[in-house]
């Protein structure tokens, strides 16, 4: 892996601080961790002092050069408690949406059955779907004896 030219692992939601040894890799030409939930301090070394901020932007808890925050003496809590949480929060928001929408198309066809179909129109209903009566057939039945010819 060291002679790696080209990491692009942009928007892929990764969380957590970018490892200081990937600064080690003196073939990286290339290096794009945009659009993710990295925080703490770029990396400083050899390759990673010639990426431009774009390589970078996208990740709010980020600093250092080339973005134009400092680190100083900030802390950087982690990004993945929060995040399961907002991800639990909106599956279970998704499930009760759904829930009630099935629900309440329940009850509306209920009510528009009831009142428009079966109460204003119950004779078409009937006439239409109510039990026909069908004329009755008699089956044959089988011959009892021999035949005579």
């Amino acid at each position: 892996m060291t002679n790696l030219e080209s990491l692009d692992l942009s928007q892929n939601m990764l969380s957590g601080e970018i490892p200081q040894t990937l600064a080690q890799l003196t073939s990286l030409e290339v290096f794009n961790v945009s659009h993710n939930r990295l925080v703490g301090p770029i990396p400083q070394g050899e390759q990673f002092n010639t990426f431009d901020d774009s390589s970078f932007q996208g990740n709010l808890a980020l600093c250092g050069f080339p973005l134009p925050e400092k680190c100083g003496n900030r802390d950087f809590p982690p990004e993945s408690a929060p995040t399961q949480v907002t991800e639990d929060n909106s599956m279970w928001i998704d499930w009760l949406v759904r829930s009630l929408g099935c629900a309440s198309g329940f009850i509306v066809g209920f009510v528009i059955g009831k009142i428009f179909i079966t109460d204003k129109h119950h004779d078409w209903f009937i006439d239409t779907f109510g039990r026909r009566k069908w004329p009755k057939t008699r089956a044959r039945s089988a011959p009892r004896g021999p035949r005579n010819s």
